[in-house]
């Protein structure tokens, strides 16, 4: 059975609230085949935190829902894979609009266009990003961290999920606002994305 895709995704978006109440609606567009849900980073970073509960969540209404997670390019390998799929319905992306905003600004040739090859659902969740220490580091505000670097040029770093990620800039935007002597370390192979997190730990 082939969905129309905007009623595949009506479904899909009211699954959790369908699932203690009728399913009448979900039946008549139920899929009869397990639904592939394309993660664009490594298991146990924030969107395993927020897809895999949600692939849980919508089993109830649309059947099984297994989780791919497609790590790479910062995430335009999972959007590309996706956005190439057949629209039929069966593979979906949970994406982040940070991703395409660094597809088409940072690439001289972008993996893909994302206004014109996906279309948007639903927003699931929001997410902020925070700075945090190895707790040998002897600060306890933004201010005395920006100190500490300035004071210990070239002894801290901060780690990033993979270049033109959002945390990959926001640590430059960090580092180059007090013009902070502080280099970066990319986490990408590791099995869980990190938030900018400046560590004694990563020192050269």
């Amino acid at each position: 059975m082939t969905l129309a895709r905007r009623e595949f995704f009506a479904v899909a978006a009211g699954a959790a609230a369908l699932a203690g109440g009728t399913h009448s609606a979900a039946a008549a567009l139920s899929p009869d085949r397990p639904i592939r849900l394309v993660l664009p980073f490594p298991p146990g970073g924030v969107f395993d935190i927020v897809g895999r509960p949600w692939a849980g969540k919508v089993k109830a209404s649309l059947g099984s829902v297994f989780v791919d997670n497609q790590p790479g390019a910062g995430g335009s390998l999972a959007a590309q894979l996706v956005a190439h799929a057949p629209a039929d319905g069966y593979t979906i992306f949970l994406g982040a609009s940070s991703i395409h905003l660094t597809e088409m600004i940072l690439r001289e040739h972008p993996l893909l266009d994302p206004m014109k090859e996906l279309t948007p659902v639903s927003m699931v969740a929001i997410t902020c990003f925070a700075i945090a220490v190895n707790p040998a580091v002897p600060v306890h505000s933004l201010g005395e961290l920006v100190e500490y670097v300035k004071a210990n040029p070239g002894k801290m770093a901060y780690g990033s999920a993979g270049t033109g990620t959002m945390n990959h800039l926001s640590g430059e935007l960090l580092k180059s606002w007090p013009a902070l002597p502080i280099c970066r370390t990319c986490h990408i192979a590791a099995p869980a994305p990190r938030l900018p997190t400046p560590s004694a730990a990563r020192s050269r």
